[in-house]
């Protein structure tokens, strides 16, 4: 009998030990997101990917935060407060030059929707046009390096142009101020035709001007320390961005609940215009590298004189993420 109740007691307290290894379900990962700017289609794979559950499928739990301008995800991922987070490649590369060790997972936007408007009326058509005209310019900005870039390999002097600096209102395009404006076709072209203004734009890639723009990235220890949850979450983001595309109508309701202020018809607009700057990669692997793109986007900014020297490309991104989510 003692034999007995003693083997029942043994064979009970196994089975309460293995019960809650049996039962137990893995916590999802958790991981805090910075996006480059207020919530906005141009960052609908994250959002999709939040509100569709396909980062909780993929075992993670991701607060997602807005940018904005004293929220830089440069300087909130390489302290730790983010772990991932978003930036134009010019950013990052600033960055790298600065000894900050962010490493690149993918680029988003294969190139820049920076554009130069003009009036119809001016007859401002290519760069060699913006002689003798006032250039509306934004140091500091997104378009600045692009604009630079385009002068040099036009071969403009620039001496010959009155540029003047602008802020993101296009009002002075429209009041005559200045005779060209940098804007995003992204943006102001939205604008410009639903108040019907009649403009031309001078796409710098037409002249072979085409830096990578918008891309995801990390720190290197926790690419070091945490692979597993970069892939998940490049791999949802990526599924995020193509989902998108095939239920446009979907994702913009997706969209539209993050915030109030954003405009349902801007919002669908955008969702159209981002997609030739997403796809145009090879076979459509969103977010896809290539090395000439990364020499090329570089020698734009050592062109501005942003960069003093060349940096090492090799540590700047990683293809190990992507190679294996399109294998």
């Amino acid at each position: 009998m003692k034999k007995g109740l003693k083997a029942l007691l043994l064979a009970a307290l196994a089975m309460a030990v293995l019960f809650p290894v049996l039962n137990c379900k893995k916590e999802p990962e958790e991981i805090s997101v910075r996006l480059k700017w207020v919530y906005a289609t141009g960052f609908a794979g994250d959002m999709v990917a939040l509100k569709k559950g396909i980062f909780a499928k993929n075992g993670l739990d991701v607060t997602l935060h807005e940018g904005a301008y004293n929220l830089d995800p440069i300087k909130l991922v390489a302290s730790g407060s983010d772990q991932i987070g978003t930036a134009g490649a010019d950013q990052v590369l600033l960055a790298r030059a600065q000894g900050i060790p962010l490493v690149v997972i993918a680029v988003v936007f294969q190139s820049s929707p920076v554009v130069f408007i003009a009036k119809q009326e001016s007859g401002i058509k290519t760069p060699q046009d913006f002689v003798g005209h006032k250039i509306g310019i934004k140091p500091g900005a997104d378009p600045m390096p692009i604009y630079e870039a385009l002068m040099k390999k036009e071969g403009i002097d620039r001496t010959k142009l009155k540029e003047i600096p602008v802020q993101y209102s296009y009002a002075p395009l429209l009041e005559g101020q200045v005779d060209v404006f940098p804007g995003w076709t992204t943006n102001e072209c939205f604008q410009f035709d639903k108040m019907g203004l009649k403009y031309t734009c001078v796409d710098p890639r037409e002249y072979g001007i085409e830096p990578y723009a918008m891309c995801y990235f990390t720190t290197e220890k926790f690419l070091k320390e945490h692979p597993d949850i970069v892939e998940k979450y490049l791999k949802s983001v990526l599924e995020g961005y193509k989902w998108t595309f095939e239920n446009p109508e979907e994702a913009l309701s997706v969209i539209l609940s993050f915030s109030e202020k954003l405009d349902t018809a801007q919002e669908r607009y955008l969702i159209g215009a981002m997609k030739p700057y997403i796809l145009d990669v090879p076979d459509e692997k969103i977010g896809w590298m290539e090395r000439s793109r990364w020499e090329e986007t570089q020698q734009v900014y050592l062109d501005a004189e942003m960069l003093e020297k060349p940096l090492d490309l090799d540590s700047l991104y990683t293809m190990k993420f992507l190679e294996k989510i399109y294998k």
